[in-house]
Order: structure tokens, then C-alpha cells, then sequence
């Protein structure tokens, strides 16, 4: 089992609960984050991409440098996600299908509910997560860092 704690954030959970309950899946995201370092912080916004917009990015997209970028997760079909990295930033998400819509900027008991996530794990020993959400978001990390040296340039999701 492979996690970012910001996954399990109250808020983050019910932005997915509302999109279950319209029974619509989010076909964009955007995520915003902070930390010493893109290389090692960039995994956050990826997770939570992933959860919610699911596996299949095709190219990530980025343009800025190491202490302020952006950039876009581009997907074959109807979804795409954006995210943007600060070194003073915050953690946030956005996600949105038509009319149905839900953001956050507040990430409460994240981990405690991964704590709870965890020992779920060790009890049946089935990680809560797909092992492909787990390698796709390795893999979407993978071409952004590779990304930062080539900005404005697709680089494949391998």
C-alpha cells in the first residue's frame, strides 16, 4: 500500500462522495501544492488527481521553474487535470463534470484516516488502492520531473 495522506482528507473524500451520489465521474481537476521540492512534494497533487479522475493520463505538460510551475495532465478522452506547484503553497483540488462541481482547500484528519486506511490493510492485507492508481500516479510524477527540464514540451505518461 502506497499513499499520499491528503487522499484520506475529509474534504477530499466528500468531494468524491458528491460525485458518487450524482453517479458522475469528475472529468477535470486541478490541484494546487506547495513543499521543499517538486520532485519529492509532486506526488500529493498527483494522488489526488488520480483519485479522482482515475487512470489513462496520456502526456503531462510542464512550463515554469523549480521554486514556481505549472502544469497539465492530459488524458485521450474527455478528462484533464491541471496542477500547480509553489514552494510556499497549500494543498487544494478542484473537480468538476458539468453542473456537479466541489473544491477544497482544507484537508482535515488526513492522517488519522490514513492511520485507520493502514491498519485496514494489515488486517486483510487488500490495499484500499488500485496497485494501477498506484504505478499511474508514479508514472504521471515521473514525466512532470522529466518535464521541468523540457517545459512546454508532452512528455508521455509511461
Amino acid at each position: 500500500m502506497s499513499s499520499s495522506a491528503l487522499r484520506y482528507g475529509d474534504e477530499f473524500l466528500a468531494m468524491q462522495n458528491l460525485f458518487r451520489e450524482k453517479n458522475v465521474s469528475p472529468a477535470v481537476a486541478a490541484t494546487r501544492g506547495g513543499g521543499r521540492n517538486f520532485p519529492e512534494y509532486s506526488i500529493h497533487q498527483f494522488e489526488m488527481i488520480v483519485a479522482l479522475l482515475g487512470v489513462g493520463a496520456q502526456n503531462v505538460i510542464v512550463t515554469g521553474n523549480e521554486r514556481v510551475l505549472s502544469g497539465l495532465v492530459e488524458y485521450p478522452d474527455d478528462r484533464s487535470a491541471s496542477f500547480s506547484y509553489n514552494t510556499s503553497g497549500t494543498f487544494a483540488c478542484f473537480a468538476q463534470n458539468g453542473s456537479v462541481k466541489a473544491e477544497s482547500s482544507k484537508m482535515s484528519n488526513i492522517f488519522e484516516n490514513l492511520l485507520v486506511k493502514i491498519m485496514e490493510f494489515y488486517e486483510t492485507g487488500v490495499s484500499p488502492i488500485p496497485m494501477e492508481e498506484t504505478l499511474e500516479i508514479a508514472s504521471i510524477r515521473a514525466a512532470a520531473v522529466e518535464g521541468m527540464t523540457e517545459t512546454g514540451t508532452r512528455i508521455p505518461v509511461k
